[in-house]
């Protein structure tokens, strides 16, 4: 580590980070890149509804203090000339104007400096995807104005580049490094199956056909929290209401404060995320760190996870999740495994994602080794 930072300050570099809202995904892999000495710019200029905050996140945070925020166009112009140069890097989590205004996209191409886009999944599972995909080789790849590399958010989202005629050297995994809140998680018992969902209750998260597969499975030895709020939420409700099993085994916690989620992993043995389609699925990484294994749809990019820990379940039907689901109400996960999930877990988080980040920019603008994932490292 010692060595790294040494080499760091031979080099100048600005890192700008191109974002819609003040988000835990980036924020603060974002703060701790600035141990490496690097000029970290974190910018919202296009800012919209941040949805994190229905969630109970509400960043407020002495660590991500030392970042350079710049939250409107007029304070960008005034350091035009710091971060419109040849030696910084820009990062977006997109490409569409809300997250970078196009005429910032053609600045960063004149100035000859890099462009990485962090890239989640897309979505291929509506008649949409054709028109998606015409869109993206447009952009990507027909583009004047296109990225010079790309970090893919889910082996899903590198194979859509590939398909998109992407160089794979120009294509580099990479994750949502998250703060590790969870790591500390301490565990009661319970003879009951205990479930647990966050997110936004809105129909993509498909939370009414989890409660009809419990109605289904007809097991009464099962507790499910669900946290969050949205359209949904009175739909889940009545469906409660209706059924005198789910009424006494399913709580609407509704919002929870970030900081709080770890008491609730505390009493969970399985986290589900049903969504039809999630670009990742950062709570998935949350429930990871605290030593929880995941049941997760097909459709969300943070299946990977499953394929890293070999714990937890990836489903692809409705009767494969209720045949996992009555797995896991018959087989709980032991305490070697949970301590499993919470020593991979740390490896998304942001002080070991802000390392790897480090040396894949000096990989990329200073032509050192390649470095490997956090999570291809034993």
């Amino acid at each position: 580590m010692l060595i790294i930072y040494l080499v760091s300050l031979l080099y100048s570099m600005n890192v700008v980070f191109w974002q819609p809202v003040k988000s835990p995904h980036v924020l603060y892999l974002a703060s701790h890149l600035r141990h490496y000495d690097l000029n970290v710019y974190y910018v919202v200029v296009n800012k919209k509804e941040d949805s994190h905050k229905n969630l109970g996140w509400d960043v407020i945070d002495e660590e991500i203090n030392n970042l350079k925020f710049i939250f409107n166009e007029i304070d960008l112009n005034e350091i035009d000339d710091d971060i419109f140069n040849p030696s910084t890097i820009h990062i977006t989590s997109g490409m569409n104007s809300n997250i970078i205004p196009s005429k910032y996209i053609k600045k960063i191409k004149k100035s000859s400096g890099i462009w990485i886009f962090m890239c989640e999944k897309f979505k291929t599972n509506d008649f949409l995807s054709f028109f998606r995909y015409l869109n993206y080789f447009i952009k990507l790849k027909i583009s004047r104005n296109k990225p010079d590399y790309f970090f893919s958010i889910s082996s899903d989202a590198f194979k859509y580049l590939k398909n998109l005629f992407i160089n794979p050297k120009l294509i580099f995994p990479f994750a949502y490094f998250i703060k590790n809140n969870f790591s500390n998680t301490v565990f009661s018992n319970s003879n009951d199956l205990r479930i647990l969902f966050i997110g936004n209750l809105i129909k993509r998260k498909n939370i009414i056909q989890v409660l009809k597969i419990l109605k289904e499975i007809n097991n009464p030895h099962f507790k499910f929290n669900i946290i969050g709020n949205g359209k949904e939420y009175n739909n889940i409700k009545n469906l409660i209401e209706k059924s005198s099993l789910l009424k006494a085994n399913v709580t609407l916690v509704g919002t929870v404060d970030n900081i709080l989620l770890s008491q609730h992993f505390s009493n969970t043995d399985l986290f589900i995320l049903p969504s039809s389609f999630d670009g990742w699925g950062v709570v998935a990484t949350e429930s990871i760190m605290s030593g929880v294994p995941v049941l997760i749809s097909k459709n969300c990019g943070a299946k990977d996870l499953i394929d890293i820990t070999k714990v937890g379940s990836i489903y692809n039907t409705y009767n494969d999740m209720l045949l996992n689901m009555k797995y896991y109400m018959m087989n709980k996960i032991e305490e070697k495994d949970r301590n499993y999930l919470k020593k991979i877990g740390n490896k998304f988080s942001s002080e070991n994602g802000a390392f790897y980040l480090f040396n894949l920019l000096m990989h990329i603008k200073h032509n050192k080794n390649k470095p490997a994932a956090p999570w291809e490292i034993d």
